[in-house]
């Protein structure tokens, strides 16, 4: 029940993104940076029952709204739900067909959601899925073909990915040229946090504290990358609810001892997936339930490591949406667990 829940949230995210797509190309467009003007009085009645967001051009939210987490929303529960499959595969009509739909479905709704953090995720699953699967050559061929195609469609067919993709380019030309980290609000933000934490290294300023302590000017910033204000009064905040990073917001938030649990965490998932993919090809490979379990738990496992992935941007470790993320799926992996060995 709770795989074909998912199925279906993932579907109707996808009519909605589509939705809101249509809305924002042909109800007006966007001024004054992203103020969104709507034209037409079909177009202003339908206002009222909009989903998605009307403040970024270049994002689709879908039923989300003004939280822009879609991709995130997907990416992270991605591994989840195809573990669930393998885990129920034989009790599952078309399980196969199943999981390359919930593949193929994920990978659009996540290019057109315009977050590049959970295309990232999604090539991490993929590579792991890659290997565990238990497909023919030519099967896994014509996979990677249909992904490739979808990217190339998604590129030239929606101008929200289009646009993206040319932010994407322009920020790592500047980061790399500058020497800054992504872009320059995600460097204030990255140097306000480690500034934090070398005035607390041992138990940090406290959960959740980071949007308090970064309004102290000792914080704030006079120079982005290489360049330097002329003026020393015209400093740079770097104040945000959040550094926008995991273990610069456990820096700076919790110090030394709290960053400890998620790099020992870290550190161990990435020895148990190791493993746990050694002995399932030691297992003849094949798809009986031992095997399909096994999946399921390396799978699991992925989902965890995609939550403290370390070197890119990512939400407020203490918010209550993410934690959820975090957690929901320990009951799953460790029932299963029970089962796969």
């Amino acid at each position: 029940k709770i795989i074909y829940l998912f199925v279906f949230v993932l579907i109707l995210l996808f009519f909605g993104s589509i939705y809101a797509m249509i809305f924002k190309n042909h109800c007006g467009y966007f001024a004054n940076g992203n103020v969104f003007i709507t034209e037409g009085e079909i177009c202003k009645n339908l206002k009222d029952y909009l989903v998605g967001n009307l403040s970024r051009h270049d994002r689709v939210s879908s039923f989300f709204g003004d939280e822009l987490v879609l991709g995130s929303y997907v990416s992270r529960f991605l591994p989840f739900i195809i573990g669930l499959i393998y885990f129920h595969y034989s009790k599952i009509n078309n399980s196969k067909i199943l999981i390359y739909f919930v593949i193929l479905l994920s990978l659009i709704l996540i290019i057109i959601s315009g977050e590049r953090a959970a295309l990232i995720y999604f090539i991490f699953f993929g590579f792991i899925f890659f290997i565990i699967v238990n497909e023919r050559l030519i099967n896994k061929i014509y996979l990677i073909l249909s992904l490739t195609v979808i990217l190339i469609v998604s590129y030239f067919s929606f101008d929200q990915v289009n646009k993206r993709m040319h932010q994407t380019y322009n920020q790592i030309e500047i980061s790399i040229n500058k020497k800054i980290l992504f872009s320059t609000d995600h460097h204030s933000h990255a140097v306000a946090a480690y500034k934090i934490f070398l005035d607390n290294k041992f138990l940090g300023t406290g959960p959740n504290t980071f949007r308090e302590v970064c309004k102290n000017k000792k914080y704030f910033l006079n120079y982005i990358g290489t360049e330097l204000n002329k003026n020393n009064n015209d400093l740079i905040s770097g104040c945000s609810t959040h550094p926008h990073n995991l273990y610069l917001q456990l820096l700076a938030e919790t110090g030394i001892i709290g960053i400890l649990i998620p790099v020992v965490l870290q550190f161990l998932l990435i020895i148990l997936i190791i493993k746990k993919i050694i002995y399932l090809y030691k297992n003849d490979y094949n798809n009986n339930k031992k095997n399909n379990n096994l999946r399921c738990e390396i799978l699991l496992l992925s989902s965890f490591f995609i939550s403290v992935f370390p070197f890119i941007p990512s939400g407020n470790f203490f918010h209550n949406w993410l934690n959820f993320i975090y957690f929901y799926p320990l009951g799953f992996y460790l029932y299963v667990k029970k089962y796969a060995n």
